[in-house]
């Protein structure tokens, strides 16, 4: 009977041996397979594109900008990512990302009194829309603010955009077109817009030694015209 157990051993010792040797081998072949073929998805939320662009240098993962939208998440940053962080995909997969364009809440500002191409820049750069301009007969200056929807202080969301009351245009004002020659292009718009004028088109001349963009004519300086005319301009180049 020892004999017996004694020749049965080799057999079993060597069927353990050859279950750990495929064991192992098939840990590292999946180890492999998986390296070549699979990877896991990074966690892209919060970084900026310049940021994701690094952690995906070797190009394992195809990144596709599916969109914008506010997010409580700084603008030009991913706030939102499919598939999911962590998730193993086959290599190449395309991973969709959003960017954020910032917090969409918006406190109105005080625009009464101000001119419409001042209120259109700001709103415009705090990513505000305006939906609607009505008028108003006023003594104000054409295209100043008289009022706001929403009112100054209500806090608003930016894509439903703003409403603007303005000063209607008024045939019986009239002012002095001004001389503004020597001015540069910038300080003659802001002159003539805070007037009441609407600046109009511009013609570009070769001056020696003139700067470019300087006010080197205007027709009919100091001659009385309705609030809301259009002042053309004459500008080196």
């Amino acid at each position: 009977m020892g004999q017996k157990r004694r020749k049965v051993m080799p057999y079993i010792f060597s069927g353990v041996l050859t279950i750990i040797f495929l064991y192992f081998t098939f840990g590292i072949f999946l180890k492999l397979y998986f390296n070549r073929f699979y990877y896991k998805v990074p966690n892209f939320i919060g970084l900026t594109e310049e940021n994701f662009k690094k952690i995906n240098l070797n190009k394992e993962l195809n990144i596709h900008i599916a969109g914008k939208d506010y997010s409580k998440l700084p603008a030009g940053t991913i706030f939102k990512q499919t598939p999911p962080a962590n998730k193993i995909v086959k290599k190449g997969r395309t991973v969709n990302v959003w960017i954020s364009k910032g917090i969409e809440d918006y406190v109105m500002p005080d625009f009464t009194n101000k001119m419409l191409i001042e209120v259109s820049v700001a709103l415009q750069k705090s990513g505000v829309k305006i939906n609607h301009l009505s008028y108003t007969d006023s003594s104000l200056p054409y295209n100043t603010v008289i009022a706001t929807t929403p009112v100054a202080g209500d806090e608003i969301q930016k894509s439903k955009g703003v409403s603007l009351l303005l000063s209607n245009f008024n045939a019986t004002a009239t002012i002095e077109i001004p001389d503004l020659v020597g001015f540069t292009l910038d300080e003659a718009r802001k002159e003539l817009t805070d007037m009441g004028f609407i600046v109009g088109d511009l013609e570009k001349k070769k001056i020696k030694d003139f700067e470019p963009n300087i006010i080197i004519d205007i027709k009919d300086i100091g001659k009385k015209v309705p609030a809301g005319t259009v002042i053309n301009l004459v500008v080196s180049e």
